[in-house]
């Protein structure tokens, strides 16, 4: 929604390390892509803490055009910051695809964007594939990658607001 760049808040936790592979992959994106990261708020492990930073940041009258966040929980705490700030002019951006963000998708008067959606249902049917060879001692692949993809307003209906995809 903003591809001639932009000033970034990221909200991370850099405990957890798929949030920080997450958010590498996408500092690794941006590069060079016009963006500016203003702000981090790292939580390590305390969601409180975003809603009490979010809104120092925008009193201080920071400008903000979007804000990723590392995984959904994240992003629904940003959510909740930015209604109590009555903020709906800042794009959230998230990584997941849970029923919570996908329900702030669906909502037009929501600032939530996108989501590069996980899939659990393949991501399990994948990891029992790889079990049963190992299991059986057949041959197996140590890493494995599953496919993401977007939702966003344009599709979130197709993929539902009541459960993962």
């Amino acid at each position: 929604n903003r591809p001639n760049g932009g000033s970034l808040v990221i909200v991370e936790c850099s405990e957890i390390s798929s949030v920080n592979e997450r958010i590498t992959g996408f500092e690794e994106t941006i590069a060079d892509a016009g963006f500016e990261i203003v702000e981090r708020i790292d939580t390590k492990r305390d969601d409180s803490f975003i809603q009490g930073k979010l809104i120092s940041l925008l009193a201080e009258g920071r400008d903000i055009d979007a804000i990723m966040c590392g995984n959904d929980r994240l992003a629904v705490e940003v959510l909740t910051s930015l209604e109590t700030a009555g903020r709906d002019d800042i794009l959230v951006y998230s990584v997941g695809g849970s029923p919570d963000v996908k329900s702030a998708l669906a909502d037009p008067g929501s600032p939530m964007t996108g989501v590069g959606a996980l899939s659990p249902i393949t991501m399990g049917k994948t990891a029992v594939q790889t079990m049963s060879a190992l299991l059986a001692g057949s041959m197996y692949e140590t890493e494995t990658f599953v496919e993401t993809f977007i939702i966003n307003r344009d599709n979130v209906n197709m993929y539902g607001t009541d459960g993962w995809q």
